[in-house]
């Protein structure tokens, strides 16, 4: 599944936030079965998944929830928004906006796109001034106009962290 469908089936989806009920309470009079295996429940309480009778289904037809399984599924659909906003985000992690760059130790690349030749530096934020280090000639670098930045990739891994 791509991105893509994974907006789409959320769009689809019941929306959130779910919850997990060990007991469902079924149809009007709101009867709940001594037996019943549970279920998701919706924010107004409409049943999503019901997970049946555990004296007619149970064991001989499948598995009772599992209470960690039945928590991740509720975490995944209450936080399956955020989650695509950051896969996407990861995704065009390319150059963005520099008003969207937030504070960061370890620097960002910095680029002011609006110059013919633009210089492409690592620079952290300090006291509003964008400042990087040119270590070919040992100086400081301030850039004062930057117009896009990017986040630093993860370092490559050593051979003791298994990068043979």
């Amino acid at each position: 599944m791509n991105l893509d469908e994974l907006g789409a089936l959320l769009e689809r989806a019941t929306p959130g936030p779910w919850s997990f009920e060990a007991k469902l309470a079924r149809g009007p009079a709101r009867y709940v079965d001594p037996h019943d295996m549970g279920g998701f429940v919706d924010a107004s309480g409409n049943i999503v998944c019901d997970f049946g009778n555990a004296e007619r289904y149970y064991p001989k037809q499948g598995t009772p929830p599992n209470a960690d399984d039945a928590a991740l599924i509720v975490w995944l659909r209450n936080n399956a928004a955020d989650l695509l906003a950051l896969a996407e985000a990861g995704m065009g992690a390319g150059w963005r906006p520099i008003e969207e760059a937030t504070h960061s130790e370890d620097g960002v690349l910095v680029c002011d796109a609006s110059k013919p030749h633009p210089a492409v530096g690592v620079a952290r934020l300090i006291d509003g001034t964008w400042r990087g280090f040119d270590h070919s000639f040992g100086v400081e670098c301030i850039y004062p106009t930057p117009s896009h930045f990017m986040p630093l990739p993860s370092p490559p891994a050593t051979k003791e962290q298994g990068d043979g």
